[in-house]
């Protein structure tokens, strides 16, 4: 887990809560914890197996979903959209560059100083940049070494069947 990350996180909630008479519960906090334990971006199934294998608390799908949308618009975390799948990502303050395999969804991050002096040059029109994320979508090596396989195999298969229907 991201501690130090879920700590102020979880204090920006606290504040968030107590200054809009809401109310705090341990659900919505494990949900934030559950996000925080993830390796790289999730989907909201992901976070509900989290919950259901390693939570005291039964927490119902609206309960997550609810948490999760207000975890973005507290600026948490960030919801993309890609595939026509729903995937959150932690974002607190800091720039991050990174690369996400379209297939297998295996997310690396990258050093982000060298983006960001390139980044801070780009002027922006009637806008605060705070922080950005740069994502390179594509294929990692393994799932391209997959693939690559497969094809190789699919075509001996379709060469095999044409010499053999040739020969008859």
């Amino acid at each position: 887990m991201k501690a130090e990350n879920f700590e102020i996180a979880l204090s920006r909630l606290r504040e968030y809560i107590a200054s809009g008479n809401r109310r705090n519960t341990p659900e919505r906090e494990e949900v934030l914890k559950a996000a925080y334990s993830q390796e790289s971006r999730f989907t909201f199934n992901e976070i509900q197996e989290y919950i259901a294998e390693n939570s005291k608390y039964v927490i119902s799908s609206t309960t997550i979903y609810s948490s999760l949308k207000l975890f973005v618009d507290l600026g948490f975390m960030r919801c993309i959209r890609q595939s026509s799948r729903s995937y959150y990502d932690i974002s607190l303050t800091a720039n991050t560059c990174k690369q996400v395999c379209r297939y297998c969804g295996k997310t690396t991050y990258l050093d982000s100083k060298k983006a960001g002096k390139l980044i801070s040059g780009i002027k922006l029109k009637r806008f605060t940049s705070e922080n950005f994320t740069l994502t390179f979508d594509g294929i990692c090596s393994t799932c391209k070494s997959k693939l690559t396989k497969a094809a190789k195999k699919e075509a001996k298969v379709k060469n095999t069947k044409a010499m053999s229907a040739s020969s008859k």
